[in-house]
């Protein structure tokens, strides 16, 4: 278990980063993720509704504590929802909803960035 005092460390060590670094960070962090916690996933191939995820939501609070004060990183992550440019998106439902529900939680600052990308 993570406690908040190490995310803050993380995250306060991470915006010293250059912008590449903290994108290529984020992008090591999510393939992480994926591929740690969801590369066992099976997914119905059926229209039926997904059921909710305990580790889809604790990827998705994780990336939120990561991104919230960083502007730099959500829209890194918008870009990477809609141009593939992290490719263990592309193999992940459940890493691609986690990353959509951590920047559903900060819906009212970032709506800009998500409108940007349609």
């Amino acid at each position: 278990m993570i406690d908040s005092g190490h995310i803050e460390d993380l995250t306060s060590l991470i915006s010293q980063l250059k912008t590449f670094e903290q994108r290529k960070y984020m992008n090591s962090f999510v393939t992480f993720i994926a591929k740690q916690y969801f590369a066992a996933e099976v997914t119905s191939k059926e229209d039926a509704p997904i059921p909710s995820s305990k580790a889809v939501s604790a990827a998705a609070a994780l990336i939120y504590a990561l991104i919230k004060e960083s502007d730099v990183l959500k829209e890194h992550l918008v870009s990477s929802l809609t141009r593939s440019t992290i490719p263990a998106l592309d193999d992940s439902l459940s890493a691609r909803r986690s990353i959509i529900a951590a920047l559903a939680k900060d819906e009212g600052k970032h709506r800009r960035l998500i409108l940007r990308y349609r």
